[in-house]
């Protein structure tokens, strides 16, 4: 079995693998570096593989049992894929795996792969590489900022609202539905037209949505979106198979 480790702003996300199947997967949250660790060495895996962008969280991967192999996403670490990003060095190695996942999923189809989470990354595969892509605020960022930099407008989150009977260009009958329109219609417009102008440039693209928020904003969609919840642990996996 190989181990995947997405290891987020808020929570860290755990595969087992075995090829290119995943047996389970589950979610951590709350813990220390060390007991990440521990946790890791306990489902007893042949090689780990993670990723970090959780600023300050350091694992330290003491007594590394015989025989397991290790290995950090990092922005010199070779690929499946080839990476074209300017700044390789500021490229959040969440992003790159989705893509190496999509372009496993796909067989190396152009792809784009939307990422709806504490942001929304929206990232190109272009002719085997990772070519680039836009970050902006995801759905509760926006509803945090809105709030934070005016004096009249009140604090909001996902849950407060039903999300069954709102979709698309509806107006909201309350200041909370219309903050939440807001946010929801803005993020939803903002992919539809990035999606028709990269189609218009590249040609057809697969459209791939992973993350949080990921079935819900796929489901505003004007197209067909493939919904992949574990993008990132499949991207991740990939590479750790590229390695052993």
């Amino acid at each position: 079995m190989y181990l995947a480790l997405d290891i987020g702003n808020s929570r860290i996300k755990y595969g087992l693998f075995e090829g290119e199947d995943l047996k389970a997967h589950g979610d951590w949250q709350g813990l220390s570096p060390e007991e990440l660790v521990e946790r890791a060495y306990n489902l007893s895996p042949r090689a780990i593989i993670y990723s970090n962008v959780r600023q300050g969280f350091v694992p330290e991967w003491f007594d590394l049992p015989k025989g397991l192999s290790l290995l950090a996403l990092e922005k010199g670490t070779p690929l499946p894929i080839e990476n074209r990003y300017r700044t390789p060095q500021t490229l959040g190695s969440d992003r790159l795996a989705a893509v190496v996942g999509a372009w496993s999923v796909f067989g190396g189809e152009n792809c784009l792969v939307v990422d709806a989470g504490s942001c929304i990354t929206l990232d190109l595969l272009l002719d085997g590489g990772f070519e680039g892509g836009v970050i902006s605020p995801g759905l509760n960022m926006r509803l945090k900022a809105m709030h934070h930099f005016t004096d009249g407008l009140p604090s909001l989150s996902q849950t407060d609202i039903g999300r069954e009977d709102l979709g698309t260009f509806k107006l909201g009958k309350s200041t909370k539905e219309a903050l939440f329109l807001g946010a929801l219609q803005g993020a939803v417009l903002e992919i539809d037209a990035f999606i028709e102008e990269a189609e218009a440039v590249y040609g057809p693209l697969k459209v791939a949505f992973t993350g949080g928020d990921a079935a819900f904003l796929a489901d505003k969609m004007k197209r067909k979106i493939f919904v992949l919840p574990h993008l990132v642990l499949r991207g991740l996996n990939e590479i750790l198979r590229y390695h052993v």
